[in-house]
């Protein structure tokens, strides 16, 4: 999707733990397709710290952005913090339940700021006059928006 894209001159992030300094750990960053994107016109690679946006853990965190200039600003003004958490997310909770789970979704203002870059860059578009979406679509727009959440946090793996 992000080769399509790069292609058609859309907008995009990719998401993913922020390259280790260490020169053998993994890392998707080091993958011969994803340095092949990070040449490409428009695309930049970003760090930021979710910790800053509310995680309960500092979070390093790289993204892969496509044609998203205003995407630095926006991270700016949703930051929650100003300096990051001392917290760490290892091991168990007093629950029973892993400290990892609560790292799986991304904090509110991370995403606030993630929609917010990619709103600016639909925005910049020129828009083209169309015939309006058939009712029975906007209904099932509707039916899928997500209103209510649960608390419950799935587990990190497969059995």
């Amino acid at each position: 999707m992000t080769c399509i894209m790069i292609i058609v001159g859309g907008f995009g992030i990719v998401e993913h733990p922020a390259e280790p300094d260490e020169e053998d750990a993994a890392s998707i960053w080091r993958l011969p397709i994803v340095q092949a994107l990070l040449v490409a016109p428009g695309v930049q690679k970003r760090r930021l710290s979710q910790g800053l946006f509310g995680a309960i853990s500092p979070k390093p965190t790289d993204l892969l952005t496509v044609n998203l200039p205003d995407l630095p600003c926006e991270l700016r003004q949703w930051m929650t913090r100003t300096e990051l958490p001392r917290a760490r997310a290892i091991g168990l909770d007093s629950k029973g339940c892993w400290k990892t789970g609560y790292l799986k979704e991304y904090p509110p203002a991370m995403c606030g700021a993630l929609a917010s870059a990619l709103r600016k860059g639909i925005d910049s578009l020129s828009v083209v006059q169309s015939a309006e979406p058939p009712e029975a679509d906007i209904q099932r727009w509707c039916d899928l928006t997500a209103t209510d959440y649960g608390t419950h946090l799935g587990t990190d793996f497969a059995l």
